[in-house]
């Protein structure tokens, strides 16, 4: 798991490739609310804290990653949790309008502000057209994983977790980055497979150790590698397994 140290060491001097990870965060007080039973508020908070500063490490760590958008419905949350990464890569904070409430009106959001969809500077590159989704809270993410999944020949790409029904990551790229409806919530995979399918683009769904396990209930904690809770455990107060 990547600290801000790990991440600064890897994160500077790639060349540009036009991909904009958004990074989804709601807040540190409501989330992880299925670790209740076994977390407290303060360490449920240094948890998300953790991960989400691994994931956006991660991203900013990752030669095909311009730059990092956190969409937040607490601006002060995130940058007290993330702020330092800022001095790492292109890292922006975008408040999510209280108008616009859940997930995929979020992503909704940090796509218009990134201008997800079209060519910058009059550019024809795709490259230039590509957004990904990464979820906050994949604490064995590495940008082998995130290097993987932007190789994939295909205008949708959809990291499945481990049940194989949901969303972890989502790459858009071409002509599907503007006209693609977020389906986040139950069976996001299979919506957004069907997503794909209605815009008539090509789409795949991959499965990596790195990017099938979040962290949600006591169960996913149970499943991660020994070395990846330990990692865990060095930035939240987490009960042993």
């Amino acid at each position: 798991m990547n600290g801000p140290g790990a991440a600064r060491a890897t994160g500077t001097g790639a060349p540009a490739t036009g991909i904009t990870a958004v990074v989804p965060l709601r807040d540190g007080v409501s989330g992880k609310s299925r670790l209740a039973t076994v977390l407290d508020d303060d360490a449920r908070r240094a948890l998300i804290t953790a991960l989400a500063q691994h994931v956006t490490g991660t991203l900013l760590a990752t030669p095909q990653v311009d730059r990092v958008v956190v969409v937040t419905a607490d601006a002060g949350f995130a940058r007290s949790a993330l702020g330092e990464l800022s001095d790492v890569g292109d890292l922006t904070f975008l408040a999510q309008s209280p108008e616009r409430p859940g997930l995929n009106a979020a992503l909704d959001a940090a796509r218009e502000y990134c201008g997800a969809g079209e060519p910058e500077h009059g550019g024809a590159d795709e490259a230039t057209r590509s957004l990904l989704v990464a979820h906050a809270d994949l604490p064995a993410l590495t940008p082998a994983d995130l290097t993987d999944l932007v190789a994939r020949a295909a205008d949708v790409v959809v990291a499945t977790d481990r049940a194989g029904r949901g969303t972890n990551l989502l790459l858009l790229r071409g002509g599907a980055a503007p006209g693609f409806r977020f389906r986040f919530g139950p069976d996001s995979r299979g919506a957004h497979e069907a997503e794909a399918a209605r815009l008539g683009v090509r789409a795949v769904t991959v499965r990596r150790p790195g990017t099938a396990v979040d962290l949600d209930t006591v169960d996913d904690w149970n499943e991660l590698p020994a070395e990846v809770r330990a990692a865990v455990g060095r930035f939240a107060r987490f009960p042993s397994a």
